[in-house]
């Protein structure tokens, strides 16, 4: 990538002046409307059951209205129902029981057509730390994601759920509750104590939360007389038995606030950086949307609030041979400075060059997540001690590789790659265009030789194919592709040929160290899976930091566009409107990242004609 820093060439000054009034006036345009990010009911994902179906539900884009996208998966026979649906805590795969006693996990990033007793299941990622729970007769069974039991077996009991760091909470016979750890053997017995009969359901937080079990309790109430009046449903935390946390006429609204409570603040100075709880009112309203919008009064519903895995998304990375530069954390300074000779940029090129095999042993990657309705932006980013490609070489580079992903089962909708400065159109895959195929896992990116310019590589093939790695840009002089053989300034204004690209193979690709857990066999060599994910930095002041410091690499990281204003990945000035308005000519009513739908893409779900999609 060119330094944003060191742009001199004159030439382009009125270019650049006006292609800046274009950013600012679009960057105005992106901000008007559009829905806030990262609230607390953006990831809330309802599961509805009933006779011949399971629906995902969660909130549509704009959240203001209230309204649902909902993911339909019919069951055949059509008579057949499910008794139990628990969703991981990804969102990714669930547990479906079915009324006949037989039991599978679905992988809800592909796409399912149905659901059938007897059906093999493929599955195209794994979650180890995923344990389900399964209760049939009064006993309880602990299965993994591939549906298999576990160790720790079967055990007597009504009911049990999973916190995210493995605890179980079960319900006992007795109406005992018992948290266990099944990694210790350790057991806790909690104060409270189920009613003989009691109507419940158990509910698991995630970490960090304020608490990490509640309890639904549904029960009749009593007027000032004693006199049985309708029922209620009481979110109770077992651990402060005397205290209900609220009571609710509604049982999806008590279940919906229950979601919300978990992760409620009780430090003011925690809750000055935390978006407002929803009211009740809201929430009354979005229960009374989602019955009307799912047109049935019989369906059994619960409620999951579900969090991206950023591991499940990280890209394999592919280098041509001869990549001289790998992606490092800010602080490899530290290493590359006392090998240097002097203090000039060649001789910390030497310096690092000298390293050999040590350039890639701390790979790393930044990664910072967005929640929007409907999907989540997962941003990938990759810090580079130096850009070595002509024309213009320099000290740090940063790229970067946004995910978009739908949380409705975790499918990859958008993928969005970046490339040079800011006239150059990103590279692009986008599941809105037409006859798009689905995004297999796991993704692949390829990387520009010298200056890292980056690509989504969709079929993994280690090249750059127009229409396939990047099928949003339609006219010749409207996409990048990926220039390995790039030589020239005047390069970035020529179209792409495929002669400007190298092949990225096998010795070159770079993963997670722990990307086997999720992809079991992936063809990577076992030397290169040594990458790291880091959280993206914080805002940080560099002023008077040296050059060659872990402080001005992170500001690198921190001051890019994009990382200001994600949604600048679309860079709409070099995208022509007609043609994301052809590609997205389905969509109405909104857009990726939550905007309004005359802006470049237009978003998936909200903007679907229909209320139910099928899958």
């Amino acid at each position: 990538m060119l330094n944003r820093a060191r742009r001199n060439v004159h030439c382009v000054i009125p270019f650049t002046l006006a292609v800046g009034i274009l950013l600012f006036s679009c960057s105005a345009l992106h901000a008007t409307g559009r829905d806030p990010v990262d609230q607390p009911l953006y990831d809330i994902v309802a599961v509805g059951r009933g006779q011949g179906q399971i629906l995902l539900a969660t909130l549509a884009s704009p959240a203001e209205q209230l309204r649902w996208r909902i993911r339909r998966i019919p069951l055949s026979p059509s008579n057949k129902t499910a008794a139990d649906v628990v969703l991981s805590v990804s969102g990714t795969k669930a547990l479906v029981a079915l009324s006949d006693g037989t039991v599978q996990v679905l992988d809800l990033t592909k796409r399912i057509t149905q659901i059938s007793a007897g059906d093999v299941p493929a599955f195209q990622h794994r979650l180890p730390q995923q344990i389900f729970p399964y209760a049939k007769n009064g006993e309880l069974c602990l299965l993994d994601d591939l549906g298999q039991p576990t160790k720790d077996g079967c055990s007597s009991g009504l009911a049990a759920v999973v916190h995210e760091d493995g605890r179980v909470l079960y319900a006992l016979k007795d109406g005992r509750l018992v948290v266990g750890t099944p990694q210790t053997g350790a057991q806790e017995e909690l104060p409270y104590r189920l009613a003989r009969g009691a109507d419940f359901q158990l509910l698991a937080g995630h970490r960090g939360d304020a608490r990490d079990f509640l309890l639904l309790i549904t029960e009749a109430s009593a007027d000032q007389t004693g006199s049985s009046v309708a029922r209620v449903t009481k979110i109770i935390d077992p651990r402060i038995p005397n205290a209900p946390i609220g009571q609710f006429a509604n049982p999806a609204v008590a279940a919906l606030r229950a979601q919300i409570d978990f992760s409620s603040v009780t430090s003011p100075a925690a809750a000055r950086g935390s978006a407002e709880p929803p009211s009740d009112a809201i929430l009354e309203s979005l229960a009374a949307n989602l019955r009307e919008q799912t047109h049935s009064a019989e369906l059994i519903w619960s409620f999951y609030r579900v969090k991206a895995n950023n591991g499940l998304y990280a890209p394999v990375l592919e280098f041509a041979e001869a990549e001289p530069d790998y992606p490092s954390d800010v602080n490899f300074w530290e290493e590359i400075k006392p090998l240097a000779h002097g203090n000039s940029a060649e001789d910390y090129r030497t310096a690092y060059a000298s390293m050999g095999n040590k350039r890639w042993s701390r790979c790393t990657i930044y990664v910072r997540m967005l929640s929007f309705p409907g999907t989540w932006v997962i941003e990938y980013w990759f810090y580079y001690p130096f850009d070595e490609g002509k024309a213009h070489p320099h000290i740090h580079d940063s790229e970067h590789f946004f995910v978009e992903v739908d949380k409705l089962g975790g499918t990859v909708r958008n993928v969005f790659a970046s490339d040079h400065d800011s006239f150059v159109p990103n590279n692009i895959f986008s599941t809105l265009v037409k006859n798009a195929p689905p995004v297999t896992l796991p993704l692949f990116a390829t990387a520009e030789l010298g200056k890292h310019a980056m690509a989504p590589d969709m079929d993994h093939d280690g090249r750059f194919t127009r229409g396939v790695d990047d099928n949003l840009h339609i006219e010749p002089y409207s996409f990048w592709g990926l220039r390995d053989r790039s030589t020239k300034f005047h390069f970035m204004m020529e179209p792409y040929l495929k002669s400007m690209s190298l092949p990225h193979t096998r010795d070159g690709r770079f993963a997670l160290a722990d990307a086997e857990i999720y992809f079991p066999g992936l063809d990577v060599p076992a030397d290169h899976m040594v990458c790291a994910l880091q959280p993206f930095p914080s805002e940080l002041q560099c002023t008077n930091c040296g050059v060659t410091s872990a402080e001005a690499a992170t500001a690198f990281l921190v001051d890019h566009p994009d990382a200001r204003v994600p949604e600048g990945i679309y860079k709409p000035f070099v995208v022509p409107w007609r043609d994301s308005d052809r590609n997205c000519s389905h969509c109405t009513g909104g857009n990726s990242f939550g905007h309004h739908h005359r802006t470049i893409a237009c978003f998936l779900m909200a903007s679907s004609r229909r209320d139910v999609l099928e899958t």
